[in-house]
């Protein structure tokens, strides 16, 4: 993210998306519909946990933050139908 104006805008995103999951959208199509914006919200390096990008210039985004969260809680709470077939 480059400047104030991205943090503001993905804030915002962040927070439409939390408000989808809690109205009941299904949550494998929240996680494939949210993909790219946790991967704009949230950077580290390949194979290790992602961290949330929410702090420009000492302001906390906390829709940033909270989105970050609730999709990785949300990604590993939710049963891989190919991991572990019944």
């Amino acid at each position: 993210m480059e400047d104030v104006f991205s943090y503001i805008a993905n804030d915002a995103r962040c927070l439409s998306a939390i408000e989808d999951l809690e109205g009941g959208m299904d949550t494998l199509k929240w996680l494939g519909a949210n993909l790219e914006l946790y991967m704009n919200v949230a950077y580290g390096p390949e194979g290790l946990p992602r961290i949330a990008n929410c702090n420009y210039e000492g302001k906390e985004y906390n829709g940033i933050l909270e989105f970050a969260t609730l999709y990785i809680k949300t990604h590993h709470e939710h049963e891989d139908p190919f991991t572990d077939p019944q």
